[in-house]
Order: structure tokens, then sequence, then C-alpha cells
């Protein structure tokens, strides 16, 4: 396989050898969906692996991409990567941030994931190149902290709530809510009406990063979507890929990555 080290970096030519030996067949899926996207052959993300070993994760990231036409190239813990070979990165879901990087402490209930050092980095380097950069569930903290911004380090604990985000009993269990979408967020306003959205998460935005803007909130006001200025960015707390087909939370982050990829 190309870019086994982690000093190397990929090149266009790698991403298209590797995209060799991954499943495909989002055109047929496309046909059962009846939702197509007007995505160009070419268009490929980098997607950080959710969670090397489990194949499930993987899938359903892989359906929800593929199904609509994008390729994606599998991004392992260590390997580097030239942002010009792709036209956007995503951040996946995964473990906690590293409490650490806004200045707080671990605490007995954080568990930090073990991708943390190599995914900041490799974020920075496709910032600087003003790419389109999807953040879902851990991605969207990641994103956050990155740009300035902390989290809480455990909802329950740390912040008076309404609602639930996650199925203690039962953390496989996606839980779902309403959310509240500003009339001034355009974005998900153009996409259909979003009335609900899953949730499997204990950490969440505290403070927000100065560069972003919340566009999507719980009824509890925690923040469930972020945008920045240039519209280059964009953060969910839940997960899209988890959602039934043609639900409006699917959809949303795909219209947009269509919208960077024409």
């Amino acid at each position: 396989m190309p870019g086994s080290g982690a000093t190397g970096y990929f090149s266009a030519s790698c991403a298209c050898e590797h995209l060799a030996w991954l499943h495909h067949g989002g055109a047929d899926y496309a046909c059962h969906t009846g939702i197509f996207l007007e995505v160009p052959s070419m268009a490929t993300v980098l997607i950080l692996h959710p969670c090397p070993g489990k194949e499930e994760k993987k899938q359903k990231y892989q359906l929800w991409l593929e199904g609509y036409g994008f390729s994606i190239f599998w991004a392992l813990p260590g390997e580097r990567f030239h942002p010009d070979d792709f036209f956007a990165l995503i951040l996946p879901g995964g473990k906690d941030v590293d409490p650490r990087r806004y200045g707080e402490e671990i605490q007995p209930y954080t568990e930090v994931d073990f991708r943390d050092d190599w995914e900041f980095q490799l974020l920075q380097e496709f910032l600087m190149t003003k790419k389109p950069v999807l953040g879902i569930c851990r991605g969207i903290q990641v994103l956050n902290v990155a740009l300035g911004g902390n989290l809480f380090q455990d909802i329950s604990r740390e912040r008076r709530v309404s609602i639930s985000h996650q199925d203690v009993e039962n953390p496989k269990n996606d839980l779902y809510h309403p959310v509240r979408i500003p009339s001034e967020a355009g974005i998900f306003q153009k996409f259909g009406k979003m009335e609900e959205v899953n949730s499997n998460h204990h950490q969440g935005i505290k403070v927000l990063a100065p560069s972003v803007s919340a566009v999507v909130f719980a009824p509890d006001g925690l923040v469930e979507a972020v945008e920045d200025r240039t519209g280059s960015i964009l953060g969910v707390q839940w997960h899209p890929e988890r959602l039934p087909e043609g639900h409006p939370a699917r959809l949303a982050p795909l219209h947009w990555l269509e919208r960077w990829a024409k």
C-alpha cells in the first residue's frame, strides 16, 4: 500500500492507486436512493479513518459519501498528505479532544483520542490552503479548539442541560432531539426543513471560536453546527452518515460539499 511511512507524503497518483482497492459502487447506490448530486468524478475527499479495525463505522461513512458521488481516500494515523491532492478534508467522529489544548487538565471522564496530535497537524495544513473542511461530531470539536474555542469535557457534569445528548446506558444507540436554526443561518435554510438530528456525544462546544458562527442549536442551547465567515468550514455535532436516507440532516452536509466540488 502507498504511503506507509509517517514522514512521506501521498501524491495524487498514490491517491488513485489507494482508491483502487477501496469499495466503490456509489452510482448503483445513488440509483436506489433516487437522489443525485452534481459531483465531478474527481471530487475526492480525504477522510480520517474513524476507528481502524471497526469496519462498520467506516462503511457508514463510505455509503454516505460514495452513495452520492464522492470518492474517498482513507487516511490512517501518522500518514501525511498534500492538501492539493484533495478537494476537501473530513474529520469524523471519535473520542475526546485533549483538554490541555484549551488550557484545562484531563478529567477522569475524558478519554483522549489516540489520533489527536496527527489530526490537529493535518487540519492546520488544510486550513492554510483555505480548502473546505467538514467536521462531524468529534470533528466539530476539533475545529472549534483548533480555531481558538474550548469544550465542555462532559456536558452532564459541567452544564445544566434540559435534554440528553447521549444514551449513557447504551452508547451505541443514537438519541434524537429537535434543533433550532436561526433565520440568518442560510446554509441550512436553503437545504430543506431540518427539524431534528441524531445525538451521541458527551462533550460539546462551551466557548465558540472567534472565527466561526453557530448556525444550529439544540433545545437547551448547545451548539449543533458551526460555519466560518468564508463558508469553507462546516462542523456538525450530529452523525449524518447514521441518519436514514433522505433525512435533511443527512443531506445538508452533502449539499455543502457539492457546492465546493463544482
